[in-house]
């Protein structure tokens, strides 16, 4: 079951964060294309499905989609900026929680990893779920 990640009574750190510059700007552009795309290919069927990248020049940073979207719905300014806390730095609303809790530890664990898709397409789920040997 999908909810919103809720991360209790911290507040985000105070500092200073430059989200304004063209590339910022592009990487949100081009993960927004990345989500119209998917939907056009219905890749957005089922729960639980994100995308993320790492926001430039703050490899502590990641830009994924906020919860209660449909792919077909995400805009260059509905992404979120996260920290790999839990706070949205820039944004409304929040992550889904597994979307802020698989993305955020692969972009830390992870640094050369810049972008991450994470979906549940039907067949894919279903040969999940197949008993006995793998295929």
């Amino acid at each position: 079951m999908a909810h919103s990640l809720s991360v209790g009574g911290s507040n985000a750190p105070s500092r200073i964060v430059r989200l304004d510059s063209d590339a910022v700007m592009q990487a949100r552009i081009e993960l927004a294309a990345c989500f119209r795309l998917a939907a056009q290919r219905g890749y957005e069927e089922g729960v639980c499905n994100h995308f993320s990248t790492v926001v430039p020049g703050h490899d502590d940073l990641f830009l994924v989609n906020p919860y209660g979207y449909a792919f077909s719905e995400i805009t260059a300014s509905r992404l979120l900026v996260c920290d790999f806390e839990g706070h949205v730095i820039a944004g409304d609303g929040q992550p889904e929680a597994t979307a802020f809790y698989i993305h955020a530890r692969l972009h830390r664990a992870k640094p050369r990893v810049k972008a991450a898709f994470h979906t549940h397409m039907p067949n894919a789920t279903a040969l999940c779920l197949l008993e006995g040997p793998p295929l």
